[in-house]
Order: structure tokens, then C-alpha cells, then sequence
């Protein structure tokens, strides 16, 4: 079969592990799925059910396999924004209802560990599925992407460090990896405010929003406490509180300037996948 390229951003924890020419598993961990189902999708392709994992079983319902093969060596901020032309046409448009069950010992150490060790274990046991039903076979090449950075605009940040002193209002909620979020609405708006964030979060949080690929190039330590206001709903305050990028404001439709930050193209470095092989699933 002829190669097949798809661009994807490997997690470092499975890029580390995964040699060149190899079947689409990973050594990282020891764990694979107890039972697997994979059907037919009978679903309407205009309605997409679960993808992903929750109480002891990995599930997609109405979804590619395009996807499905993404979700598994991407962030969940990347899968849906990576290019799929490489991929055969039925990867791209056939789609299945996959029913996978862990056993008692491996639900316990999902349950245990902490995000970041939970979603690189799942990703491990679908590789290790998708080798062993769809015969997948991949290995990786160094590629280059359209991305965007975040920056410290000239006259300096303008965001307020936390304190432990800082007393966080009970409507706030928990953040994946630290720090707290609420949504208010104001005059039909949607605005974000932050205690004790990070940059990388805030980068993250960017990334889910506008389904773009941003990577932090401000060298802010530490956490902040700040407001993602709509540049609608911004006062202008000179240059620095709008973006003028028509492009990037329906992307990331924030007001960065009044933090004194900015979002500027560049070309990341990255890896592409590459498919060297894979068959319509083996049957239940």
C-alpha cells in the first residue's frame, strides 16, 4: 500500500517510546483493552455520539475512523484541526460504534492517576486496538505547520500575579491541571475570568477555543489573575487592545491587548504520522 501522511502532534511521553516502522502501538505502558467490540455505525452521520473513555469503558459512537486514529496520538485541542487529505478515503468516511472494556486492575489505575497519565494510557491501549483490529502501522517524519504564538506585546504584560492570599469567590470551578475558571454573561457576551492560572494554560484554553495549534513564547512564570474579555465588548485602549487580523479575531475572538500579550503567526516544527498500512477491522 501506497505511504499515507497525515500531519500530528505526538505527545512526548508516546514519541519517546515508539520506534520508527512499527506497528501503532506504544511501550509506555503495559495496558490493553479486556474486550472489544467494533460495528458498522448505524448512527445519522449528521449526529457524532462519545468518543472517548468514562467508568471503565472506551467508547465512539458515529464517528471515522479518521478521528478515532487522531484521537489517539493527539491533544484533544489538536485532533480536530489536523489535515486528513493522506488518509483512504474510507478512513476518512466510514464510521464505527467501538465498545472497548478495561479489566477491574486497570479501571483502579485509571481511577488513581492524574489526568495527564490517564490520557496517555488510553492513548496506548487504542493504538495497541487499532494495531490489533485495523492492522495499523505507522511511523513518524519531521514536518513543519502554520501554528501561532503567543507573545508579550511591546509595552509589556498588563495581567496581575497571584497571591496565596488572593481569596477565589465560591462560583469559581476547578481547571485541569490548577487554577479556576467562572463564565459570567454580560450583555448577551460570554467572558472568562481566571485566578491562578498559568500562561501554558491560558495557551491551552486559547488552543480549545479557536481550534488553532498556539504554543506560549511570552517566558511568563508563574500564575496570574485576569478576565478574557470579547473585543466587542472591549474598551479600545490604543493599538495593543484590538487585533486587527480579521482572520485571527474569528479564531481567538479575545481582547489579548488589554493583557498585554498579542498572537502573531509562525511555523512550528512537529512530527507527521505516517500510515504505512491498515485494513477494515478484523470481526468481533
Amino acid at each position: 500500500m501506497a505511504l499515507l501522511a497525515f500531519l500530528a502532534v505526538i505527545p512526548p511521553a508516546l514519541a519517546q517510546n515508539a520506534a520508527p516502522g512499527v506497528s501503532a502501538t506504544t511501550a509506555a505502558e503495559p495496558f490493553a483493552f479486556d474486550v472489544v467490540s467494533i460495528k458498522p455505525s448505524q448512527m445519522d452521520p449528521k449526529n457524532l455520539g462519545m468518543l472517548g473513555y468514562w467508568k471503565g469503558t472506551y467508547r465512539t459512537q458515529g464517528w471515522p475512523l479518521a478521528d478515532v486514529i487522531l484521537a489517539a496520538y493527539l491533544s484533544p485541542m489538536m485532533s480536530p484541526i489536523v489535515p486528513r487529505g493522506g488518509m483512504p478515503s474510507w478512513v476518512r468516511s466510514e464510521r464505527f460504534d467501538i465498545v472497548a472494556k478495561v479489566d477491574g486492575d486497570t479501571a483502579v489505575r485509571l481511577q488513581s492517576a492524574t489526568n495527564e497519565e490517564r490520557e496517555a494510557i488510553i492513548q496506548s491501549m487504542v493504538q495497541r486496538m487499532l494495531a490489533d483490529r485495523f492492522g495499523l502501522i505507522i511511523h513518524r517524519a519531521p514536518v513543519e505547520v502554520e501554528g501561532y504564538a503567543l507573545t508579550v506585546a511591546k509595552k509589556g504584560p498588563k495581567l496581575t500575579r497571584s497571591q496565596p492570599s488572593d481569596i477565589i469567590p465560591e462560583d469559581f470551578g476547578d481547571i485541569r491541571g490548577g487554577g479556576e475558571v467562572r463564565m459570567v454573561r454580560k450583555n448577551g457576551a460570554r467572558e472568562f475570568d481566571f485566578f491562578h492560572v498559568s500562561i501554558a494554560q491560558l495557551v491551552a484554553q486559547l488552543s480549545r477555543m479557536g481550534n488553532v495549534l498556539i504554543v506560549d513564547q511570552t517566558g511568563m512564570k508563574g500564575t496570574y489573575n485576569f478576565s478574557l474579555i470579547p473585543l466587542d465588548e472591549s474598551p479600545v485602549a490604543g493599538d495593543e487592545s484590538t487585533q486587527r487580523d480579521v482572520r485571527l479575531d474569528n479564531m481567538i475572538p479575545w481582547d489579548l491587548g488589554r493583557l498585554g500579550l498579542q498572537i502573531k503567526p509562525i511555523r512550528l516544527k512537529t512530527e507527521s504520522i505516517v500510515i504505512d498500512s491498515i485494513h477494515r477491522p478484523t470481526p468481533n
